[in-house]
């Protein structure tokens, strides 16, 4: 079964939502004024501590990949129709 952690940002950059799949039960949030990759590590290194490690499915920021690699999680651009489905 495929467990993606999808992260959700609105177009300010202003804050981060970690929702889980399955049930989309909002698992964290985090508001921050800039975006990159230093916020994203931070904010999935925190939720992999809290909730455990499992791939993460984000909607295509830059930032995203490179965290994933450094925190050494399978990472996943979720499609359109993904987006439309959160």
């Amino acid at each position: 079964m495929k467990h993606y952690l999808k992260l959700v940002q609105n177009m300010s950059g202003s804050g981060l939502v970690a929702i889980e799949p399955e049930n989309r039960n909002i698992l964290t949030l985090s508001i921050s004024k800039e975006r990159n990759i230093l916020i994203a590590e931070r904010f999935i290194s925190d939720l992999a501590k809290v909730h455990g490690k499992h791939p993460v499915s984000t909607d295509g920021g830059t930032w995203y990949p490179q965290a994933c690699r450094f925190l050494n999680l399978k990472h996943h651009i979720h499609s359109s129709y993904e987006k439309s489905t959160i």
